[in-house]
């Protein structure tokens, strides 16, 4: 042997032998690329941007215009996502509780029906409430006091319900997962429903609402929708409505800007911090699907079950039938018709106009298009990237899985803007690699936004397969991708449809990324409701909220059917 080829020999067998240490360092090194260099470069930045200019002279004059300047802008901040994490738990907790520890009626109707309010584009969700909420609007109308939708409170009150659904699906698993034992033998002696409530069943899923009530606060926090909807026609900034105004309107002040981002992200650490500390407390992960619903061990009598899912009811009328149907009549109306209008026989006939106008409008047709092919691609690469790592993690000899684990939960306190100042210092001065400016960076911001979340639903799954099967695998000689594809997807493949099509929903109508990253000649969908919003054009937008809430709902009756079909 010559002496290259013996060299090349110890190289290959040294290559093998720290194989597992050489694939951990790459994925830590790709995970540190959409992690921590966004949260790294927002807080560098911070000191560096003045006015449109990223890069110039090093100052601390952004932070003490920061923090002396505008301190009711952090102090709303801090009010809207605790008000906005506080509501959406206390009424989170009184429905799972209701669906998964009572024999209350239509629990599963209910559930479902509130879970539907994830297909409406939010910008559109918060038109229809500032319809119901304003000066003249229909609940303003029936309420003995008069509710501002244009205030602190408002905007808690449109955020809060809106985060219902993620909230549900968090806890209902939690409820539906306290042995039985406990509150029967609570029962037994002597103990109402109530006292049963407060000392036995609040107290075991304590640390699953902690968590659920965390991971509402931390999207609070960074969420630009209503604050842009709700809380600038009255003046009321956030911190993500101000990085808004300070990196896309004119005049820019970067500067401004990523020094906000960076307060979003010192306040999303912490968060962070407890939040995996909590999950870390249930011993249980988030499901998706309708399968954590249990026998009922609290027997209400007939008339407690029908009194409480009437309460039930009567809360979905309120946040979610009567939304739609406001919806679904502006739709058909060519111009916004005041509510008392309805009663007294001036309301116009309806027309079918708003959705005729979209059939010449192209860009909207193309915003569409645009955010559907977002929306797919960067589904399909979260769907396979939390696969992969959950089996790195958990089904893997690979170095450095803890490591791995914690790093692709970091993005949970990357809020959205936050994240979306960080890709554009990366890909615009740092790896200047071309995809700025192309939908590619939307795709990747898409991506690094919902892994954290998507790997929490699919951990579970990836978990309960048995490691004989991988053996088995390995002994056929199939390589980890192989084994990955033939045997880890085809074992979870009812988990993947039902968290795609939840994933696909979310991102296809996501606003902060796009309204901060989209390319000028890139439309999309969310940016474009927004544009109508601006301009006051609520027949279009709501029937742009109609097409699409009903696209979205088609198109995940078809995938849980497409994966039911795979099951069989």
């Amino acid at each position: 042997m010559t002496a290259d080829g013996y060299y090349r020999s110890q190289l290959k067998g040294m290559m093998s032998a720290r194989r597992p240490q050489i694939y951990g360092g790459l994925i830590v090194l790709g995970l540190a690329l959409i992690t921590i260099l966004p949260l790294v470069t927002t807080f560098v930045i911070s000191f560096y941007a003045d006015g449109a200019s990223l890069l110039d002279e090093f100052s601390t004059a952004n932070w003490i215009d920061a923090i002396f300047g505008y301190p009711d802008v952090i102090l709303n901040t801090l009010v809207f996502a605790f008000g906005s994490a506080l509501l959406t738990t206390a009424l989170s907790v009184f429905i799972s509780w209701s669906i998964a520890r009572t024999n209350v009626p239509f629990g599963r109707i209910w559930y479902y029906l509130l879970f539907g309010m994830i297909f409406i584009p939010p910008i559109v969700w918060e038109a229809v409430w500032i319809r119901l909420l304003g000066p003249n609007g229909f609940y303003n109308a029936l309420l003995p006091f008069h509710l501002d939708v244009f205030s602190l409170y408002g905007m808690i009150l449109v955020q809060g319900i809106f985060m219902l659904p993620l909230s549900l699906i968090v806890l209902i698993p939690v409820f539906a997962n306290v042995d039985n034992s406990l509150e029967e033998a609570s029962r037994m002696s002597g103990g109402g429903v109530l006292r049963t409530i407060r000392s036995v069943t609040l107290p075991l899923v304590m640390p699953g609402i902690l968590a659920s009530f965390l991971l509402v606060l931390v999207i609070s926090l960074g969420n630009l929708r209503v604050p842009l909807m709700i809380g600038l026609p009255a003046d009321i900034y956030v911190l993500p409505s101000k990085i808004y105004e300070d990196a896309v309107q004119a005049p820019t002040q970067y500067g401004a800007a990523f020094v906000d981002g960076t307060l979003l992200i010192l306040f999303a650490l912490p968060i962070f911090y407890f939040y995996r500390k909590a999950l870390g407390d249930t011993g249980r992960y988030e499901t998706i699907g309708g399968e954590a619903f249990s026998q009922a061990p609290v027997e209400l009598s007939r008339r407690g079950r029908y009194l409480l899912s009437s309460v039930i009811g009567l809360l979905l009328v309120v946040v979610t039938v009567v939304p739609v149907l406001v919806m679904i009549h502006g739709s058909f109306s060519p111009y916004i018709v005041p509510f008392q209008d309805l009663f007294t026989g001036s309301h116009p006939s309806f027309t079918l106009q708003p959705y005729t106008v979209l059939l010449d409008d192209l860009t909207a047709q193309r915003a569409v298009r645009n955010s559907f092919i977002a929306a797919t691609i960067a589904t399909l690469l979260t769907i396979f990237g939390s696969v992969f790592l959950s089996w790195v993690v958990y089904k893997s000899d690979i170095a450095y899985r803890k490591v791995i684990d914690y790093m692709s939960f970091l993005p949970i306190a990357l809020t959205s803007v936050s994240l979306a100042l960080g890709f554009i210092v990366i890909f615009l001065r740092i790896f200047p690699i071309g995809i700025y400016g192309t939908i590619w960076i939307i795709v990747l911001a898409y991506v690094t936004r919902s892994l954290a979340t998507t790997i929490r639903v699919v951990t579970p799954s990836v978990q309960q397969i048995q490691d004989v099967l991988l053996e088995a695998g390995v002994m056929s000689g199939a390589n980890k991708v192989t084994r990955i594809r033939t045997i880890v997807f085809p074992l979870i493949l009812s988990t993947v449809h039902a968290v795609g099509a939840l994933r696909f929903a979310i991102l296809f109508h996501e606003l902060p990324v796009s309204l901060l990253l989209q390319p000028a000649n890139l439309p999309l969908l969310a940016p474009y409701l927004y544009e109508l919003s601006v301009q006051g054009n609520y027949p279009r937008l709501a029937a742009i909220g109609v097409c699409v809430t009903a696209f979205l709902v088609v198109a995940t009756v078809v995938i849980h059917r497409l994966g039911s079909s795979d099951d069989t």
